[in-house]
């Protein structure tokens, strides 16, 4: 069969403007479990218009990036598919993704269309319920049921283990498919789907977009248009990544690509979603696959630089060592950050051969500067006395280190988030970033919230961006402008 898995334009606050974007790990997996007995494409929006945005109000607060739904159906007209699969992973995505639903379907009737991610995989009844272009939705772990499907032709739907769909007008929730034991069975990423060089070019365009703000050159909207133009010449990306390589010798280098060395994490942070999909269960690649694909980064994609996307990357000692010496032996010259690393399970050994193996950046996701709230609320095992220490233990190693904290989860008080305001300022970080607690449903957190009334009537799924401006959170403690105040402190 032939399908066409797409990841949809997004909708943005102006403040993310101009935002990064990374590859699409979760449509290339899919795609190369499937195309040895299918015919498959991906087709990127945000890649495909990477330095695009547009519009998505009246008032410019919300933006569009990536292409629009006619460049969408160009790619359908040309590759013709039997099947579209949705990549539909946050609800601040809802409406981008619901236009695109509606699009695909009102201009393509025969297409059978299914979603995937962890947004449908919370609720897959009630997302067909809600949006009647659907045929199915694809929910936990994707690749197996996919290729299911596919290979039996969309019929049988009822035998098929993770799908929900439509039958004679009722909507029908098979059980759930049980986890890949091995997820080396599960082939390598299809970056070859994807328009890969794009990946990388943000950082140029960034490079352009601040040098025009920083003069005041043209309006807002033209210096977007300029750094578009600038940022898609070709001869000038190399020279950029020449320069760029230049002044940050010894630091996070030029091309770059992401890389998933495991599947989920053990722990059980109540505000988390990640454990829709992945449940506490973590799985790890072979110590040789996830070098066989660093590997193939370097030689076919001559990346410089590789960002590792796990949720928690160094559960396991002497895997990371094992695949840092691998590394080293390989004689690879590339540089290495890690946005999933449990502080727990670093010590001097580790931090050594990360050094060795080229690691520039780790982040740190602490949470909270109160042990009490780390304990009994959060519920996240890290003793705080010992964050200080490792964190200089790595800046000796040559990391730049940043420190993650969240802000105003049901059962903290303004002390509490205090508290992590003083001990992120003195224990050492390169960076502190600060997130602000969203309810995300079928989350502990969110249940908490609900019971004891505490979200706020402004809250809107489609608007709790961690990053944003917003609370939507008020308890007895704290209000939501508590909430904000106090985090922004960090911003001093």
């Amino acid at each position: 069969m032939r399908i066409l898995l797409v990841r949809s334009h997004y909708m943005l606050p102006k403040f993310y403007l101009p935002r990064f974007i990374n590859e699409p790990l979760g449509l290339e997996y899919l795609a190369s479990a499937v195309r040895k007995d299918h015919e498959v494409q991906i087709f990127d929006s945000i890649a495909e218009g990477w330095n695009r945005y547009r519009p998505a109000d009246d008032k410019g607060r919300f933006f569009y990036q990536g292409v629009d739904l006619k460049a969408l159906q160009k790619k359908i007209n040309y590759f013709k598919p039997e099947v579209i699969g949705l990549t539909w992973l946050f609800s601040v995505q809802n409406r981008p993704i619901i236009e695109t639903i509606n699009f695909v379907k009102t201009n393509n009737r025969n297409v059978f269309l299914i979603v995937g991610g962890s947004h449908p995989s919370a609720n897959p009844v009630q997302t067909i319920r809600d949006n009647l272009g659907l045929d199915a939705v694809v929910f936990g772990e994707g690749e197996a049921t996919l290729k299911e499907l596919l290979d039996k032709g969309l019929k049988e739907l009822e035998t098929i283990d993770g799908l929900a769909f439509k039958k004679e007008g009722k909507i029908i929730q098979n059980k759930a498919r049980a986890f890949v034991k091995n997820i080396d069975d599960i082939p390598p990423p299809a970056r070859d789907l994807t328009p890969y060089n794009k990946y990388s070019k943000q950082m140029f365009y960034v490079f352009w977009f601040n040098r025009f703000k920083k003069f005041g050159f043209l309006g807002q909207k033209n210096q977007r248009r300029l750094a578009f133009f600038s940022s898609s010449l070709p001869f000038l990306e190399k020279i950029y990544y020449r320069l760029y390589n230049w002044r940050h010798e010894g630091d996070l280098q030029l091309p770059e690509g992401d890389v998933m060395t495991s599947r989920g994490c053990p722990n059980n942070c109540i505000f988390c979603a990640v454990h829709i999909i992945w449940k506490h269960v973590w799985r790890a690649h072979s110590v040789e696959r996830v070098l066989e694909e660093i590997s193939r980064l370097i030689s076919q994609y001559k990346l410089k630089r590789i960002n590792i996307q796990d949720d928690n990357f160094n559960i396991s000692k002497e895997r990371l060592i094992k695949i840092c010496q691998g590394i080293v032996e390989k004689g690879h010259k590339i540089t290495f950050s890690a946005s999933g690393t449990y502080a727990p399970a670093l010590d001097e050994e580790v931090l050594q051969w990360m050094q060795k193996a080229g690691f520039k950046n780790i982040r740190l996701s602490i949470e909270s500067g109160n042990q009490e709230v780390l304990d009994k609320i959060i519920k996240k095992r890290i003793d705080l006395s010992k964050i200080p220490a490792l964190v200089k233990m790595a800046q000796k190693y040559g990391m730049k280190v940043e420190g993650a904290f969240i802000f105003g989860l049901p059962g903290e008080t303004k002390k509490t988030m205090r508290d992590s305001v003083d001990f992120a300022k003195s224990a050492g970080f390169d960076v502190v970033k600060y997130f602000i607690y969203q309810p995300f449903p079928n989350t502990e957190a969110y249940d908490v919230c609900k019971e004891k009334g505490y979200i706020t009537e402004e809250y809107d799924p489609e608007r709790i961006f961690i990053t944003g401006n917003d609370a939507y959170v008020k308890t007895e403690e704290f209000s939501p402008e508590d909430v904000l105040n106090i985090a922004r402190q960090l911003d001093k």
